[in-house]
């Protein structure tokens, strides 16, 4: 092969390992279940065990604008790992789901298991004000865990409420491992634990918990955390809470906790 040909094979070469490392942009609008197919061309099923794991590349969405109530990912009697590459964004809308089966990411059920590992997580949601929506939640003793590098959730969200992470029941959990460099929620409510536990694992990581601006100036704002019940942890090296607005006369309380273990 001249040294011409050779040159142009290799450069071949390196183009093709990039886009294969980094993937193609795709947008779905199917919600992740492990049960449905329309994932097939990333998506891995252990024969032995069932579990499910989705592998993106790149940066990708899942969304439907159509749908009245469409939640991008929901987890029950199934153990689903969601590598989500360099970053993944879901966007949900809450209208007309009943509050036991709300969240744009929700786990339920004893044997309901979500795993997020990879990049940049972004959920937000379409919900309209002043109707409720729930961003993440897990309940009846399903497990969220977050083993991702970022995670924003509720960004622009401006439904009056609005909760960022719910937990509910005594075995629910949602973690953020010792890899979750960073946390950020926006929404009226940032935290709520009833009955389960929360935990934000990497001491040098940093959380941000910001209500709407709006609420403040209508001080509809709820708490930035609640526990209503169960136990919440929080190991990071910056913990920043925003409720109130620059007076700190309008808004809601930085921490309520009713009852605590």
């Amino acid at each position: 092969m001249t040294r011409k040909r050779l040159g142009k094979a290799v450069l071949l070469s390196l183009l093709l390992m990039n886009v294969c490392k980094l993937g193609g942009a795709a947008e779905y609008n199917v919600a992740i279940t492990g049960n449905e197919t329309d994932y097939d061309s990333i998506k891995e099923v252990d024969i032995v065990s069932g579990e499910v794991k989705y592998t993106f590349t790149g940066e990708n969405t899942v969304e439907n604008k159509v749908s009245n109530s469409f939640q991008p990912i929901k987890v029950s009697g199934k153990t689903v790992t969601v590598a989500i590459g360099d970053k993944l964004t879901l966007t949900g809308k809450g209208t007309g789901v009943s509050p036991v089966n709300t969240g744009n990411i929700l786990a339920t059920g004893s044997t309901g298991s979500l795993t997020f590992t990879g990049g940049k997580l972004d959920v937000t949601d379409l919900t309209e004000y002043p109707k409720s929506n729930y961003t993440i939640h897990a309940n009846s003793g399903a497990s969220i865990v977050f083993d991702n590098a970022v995670t924003n959730i509720g960004e622009g969200n401006l439904t009056q409420s609005s909760m960022g992470i719910m937990v509910t029941g005594a075995a629910s959990k949602v973690i953020f491992t010792e890899n979750a460099d960073s946390l950020k929620i926006n929404s009226a409510t940032g935290i709520y634990v009833n009955g389960g536990s929360f935990s934000f694992d990497n001491t040098e990581g940093s959380v941000l918990i910001e209500n709407n601006p709006e609420d403040r100036k209508r001080d509809t704002g709820g708490p930035g955390i609640e526990v209503a019940g169960g136990s919440l942890t929080l190991k990071g090296r910056e913990t920043v809470i925003k409720t109130t607005d620059a007076d700190g006369t309008v808004g809601g309380a930085a921490v309520s906790v009713t009852e605590r273990d």
